[in-house]
């Protein structure tokens, strides 16, 4: 059942002056004026790396939220069912980050953001659950809009007020391999590289790659790219089982009452029928001296739930090179532990755009194989923030809308001079997802603190 309503559209105004939280550590070398960030354009001054996202669009102003009919969240999803929050960052910087509650309460963080989102996503953790604790923590690739948080959030900084957010299993991320100061976000990486190689955060660490030899966290001094050897890290089955890691199965966590989260692609590296199958080989090498490299590296996942799919790819390109199509081209194969399709065509209920969705990615051959034209409605979640320059594109805007079977385009915040299309739905806040009959269905509504705005309900694909 599909809740037809009128689509609510962000205005796009100027964004309000902010004021930048301290962290920790409390200084910057991001020289004040240049942006070491992916939505501008501009050269990183620290890395030489050189960001061609920019679409030149027209400078709008950032939305300013209007509250509409409202109802009061309740702060966790309905015991055994999953929920799924992707967090409305600051705005004033780039930013992205997704907040996953397993029907058992497990918990999952799927990046975290930069550093001035902090505050934003504490508010997020501190509203669904009781304690400042993540079980398990994804960082899909070394850009500042996905790991530049990590300090603020799980060190005792400024931003959380000296009470972090605990670990309690890991953190999960492809290791200290395939770098190249021109292609990660130097400051950002090396923060959170410095945390997670020391002895402190040892227990937390899991990595899914290997090399021969390990990365420094000083991408500026002599040496890389290290590259890897392996990325045995998408066959580890069951991460709380060790027993079935030699079995090929596809990476995945319990999140209790038959969901789980799976991960079948990391740094290029696919689980294709429980062995390894590098994006070299399918056309789509990746190389070290550009964003769009870094990012072709990310980690890439699904979310299942009954019949409820949703799917995440952190910023995975559908250009050169063209992971999305090196995935299609693979899709059969992804197999689950008893060697069913894990993803089989039109299987998905949400997308949540890659790369924020920008030109580059989310391509067609990547929504027909998700969203096929087949009378479904799905839906698709896109993680923007007004500095992520001409986020949603147009063209991504219009071929997803085509497929979606009248479902909507979720935008947590349009970026500058983004696309603009009847079907977006778009408050200046979070989008929340929650399951219903054990992923028969599910419902989403977009949140602001106590606050969410109408909820349209949606039968799971079949």
């Amino acid at each position: 059942m599909l809740l037809l309503l009128a689509a609510l559209a962000c205005d796009k105004s100027e964004p309000p002056t902010s004021t930048l939280v301290e962290t920790w550590p409390a200084t910057d070398s991001t020289p004040s004026g240049s942006d070491d960030t992916e939505a501008t354009g501009t050269t990183d001054t620290s890395t030489g790396a050189t960001d061609d996202t920019s679409t030149g669009g027209t400078t709008d102003t950032q939305p300013t939220d209007t509250t509409d009919t409202t109802d009061t969240v309740d702060t966790a999803p309905p015991p055994g069912e999953l929920l799924i929050e992707q967090i409305k960052t600051d705005g004033s910087e780039i930013g992205e980050a997704a907040l996953i509650i397993g029907p058992d309460g497990t918990t999952v963080l799927i990046d975290v953001a930069d550093a001035i989102d902090a505050p934003k996503v504490l508010e997020a953790i501190d509203h669904h659950l009781a304690e400042r604790q993540i079980d398990w923590v994804i960082l899909t690739h070394y850009h500042s809009d996905h790991v530049g948080g990590f300090a603020s959030l799980f060190e005792p900084s400024e931003a959380n007020g000296g009470d972090p957010i605990a670990v309690t299993n890991a953190v999960i991320h492809r290791g200290p391999f395939d770098l190249d100061r021109r292609g990660v976000h130097v400051d950002q990486y090396e923060e959170a590289c410095t945390l997670l190689t020391s002895d402190a955060w040892e227990p937390a660490r899991m990595e899914l790659c290997d090399g021969k030899e390990r990365g420094s966290c000083d991408l500026m001094g002599a040496g890389g790219p290290w590259p890897v050897s392996s990325c045995d890290g998408v066959f580890k089955g069951d991460l709380v089982d060790p027993s079935d890691d030699g079995e090929g199965n596809i990476t995945s966590i319990d999140l209790g009452e038959g969901a789980t989260l799976a991960l079948f692609l990391v740094n290029g590296y696919l689980n294709v029928e429980g062995e390894p199958v590098n994006s070299s080989e399918g056309g789509a090498p990746i190389g070290y001296t550009t964003i769009g490299d870094e990012n072709a590296r990310s980690i890439g996942g699904f979310v299942s739930h009954g019949h409820f799919r949703y799917v995440f790819g952190g910023d995975i390109p559908g250009e050169t090179p063209n992971i999305e199509g090196f995935i299609v081209d693979n899709g059969a194969s992804i197999k689950l532990p008893d060697g069913t399709p894990a993803l089989p065509e039109g299987s998905v209920d949400i997308l949540q755009a890659n790369h924020h969705g920008f030109r580059f990615a989310t391509n067609q051959a990547w929504i027909d194989w998700l969203a096929p034209l087949d009378g479904q409605t799905r839906n698709m979640i896109f993680g923007s923030s007004f500095e992520h320059d001409g986020a949603p594109d147009q063209g991504v805007l219009d071929r997803a809308a085509e497929n979606l079977g009248g479902g909507w385009l979720w935008v947590t915040q349009l970026g500058r001079g983004a696309g603009e299309h009847e079907q977006v739905r778009c408050r200046d806040r979070a989008v929340v997802v929650e399951t219903a009959d054990g992923g028969d269905s599910y419902l989403m509504y977009d949140r602001l603190a106590d606050e969410k705005g109408e909820i349209l309900s949606f039968d799971s694909t079949r």
